[in-house]
């Protein structure tokens, strides 16, 4: 059978009146795993407040939201913290009440979704280290070596058969 109308009404209200916070960087599109939660935010079709964050001079918000890590990006969900931008995307993926336009971040099929998320892990940790010695280095031979990262960091992509799900394209 079908839901109550009332159930219909809260669901409805839950979607349009979610309190979205999204903490990050001061400069737009400095940090690759801030970028990664707006884009998730994005392609939701949610709104959201973003509320900038000092690197040096961390917010009692962002203290009490990240309390291990004291990093961005953070989404505050009606007062719940979400830290680390994977999170983000999962939890933003399966909440309820954040449909949004309804459209899935992650694949529904547990197989696919695996394979999804290996991906983003081992993109996450070769930007992570490339990212690190951006913010770090300030050095113009930084960014060359940098790039290489980058470009290493493609090359499963690059080498692999878009029709095999399997990961890296191996050989069924």
């Amino acid at each position: 059978q079908g839901r109550s109308i009332r159930e219909e009404d809260e669901e409805t209200l839950m979607a349009g009146d979610a309190e979205l916070k999204l903490l990050g960087w001061w400069a737009p599109g400095v940090s690759p795993y801030v970028l990664r939660a707006q884009m998730a935010l994005a392609v939701k079709g949610l709104s959201y407040e973003y509320l900038p964050e000092d690197r040096w001079s961390k917010s009692d918000l962002l203290v009490a939201s990240n309390p291990v890590y004291k990093k961005v990006p953070v989404l505050i969900h009606d007062g719940r913290p979400v830290c680390e931008s994977l999170h983000i995307v999962e939890y933003l993926d399966d909440a309820p009440g954040l449909a949004g336009n309804g459209t899935s971040i992650l694949p529904a099929d547990p197989y696919s979704h695996a394979v999804a998320r290996f991906w983003a892990a081992y993109v996450n940790d070769k930007v992570s280290s490339s990212f690190h010695t951006q913010i770090t280095s300030g050095c113009a031979w930084s960014y060359i070596s940098i790039s290489t990262r980058f470009v290493a960091t493609a090359v499963p992509f690059v080498h692999r058969d878009p029709q095999d799900s399997k990961v890296g394209g191996e050989r069924r």
